[in-house]
């Protein structure tokens, strides 16, 4: 799977970059986000599935954080900030989907 350069999250652009496997394992991580420098690592010695779901964990990573959802909201506001930051993210890049997902679904 391909990545893409960068994510637009919020008012921020996140820049997306392959993470060295030997790396990632050393922290014993597939993926980071980086809010400090608005950036994602992705391991890609993966399958693209996994390479998929890790992009999606670190995209809502920088979610939680660019709309200030905190550790102690309740469970209704933490899914409903991810929600609205979900769409966002879909709006503000409408290839990142595609990029995403492919046709795996046709």
């Amino acid at each position: 799977m391909k990545l893409p350069k960068a994510i637009k999250i919020a008012n921020h652009v996140f820049n997306v970059d392959e993470w060295n496997s030997n790396e990632a394992s050393a922290h014993g991580r597939f993926g980071e986000c980086d809010c400090n420098t608005l950036s994602i690592r992705i391991s890609t010695a993966h399958p693209d599935s996994h390479i998929r779901e890790t992009l999606m964990h670190e995209i809502l990573h920088a979610i939680f954080w660019s709309y200030g959802v905190k550790d102690i909201d309740d469970e209704e506001r933490t899914i409903t900030g991810l929600a609205v930051g979900l769409s966002q993210v879909w709006q503000d890049n409408p290839k990142l989907y595609k990029q995403i997902f492919g046709d795996q679904h046709d």
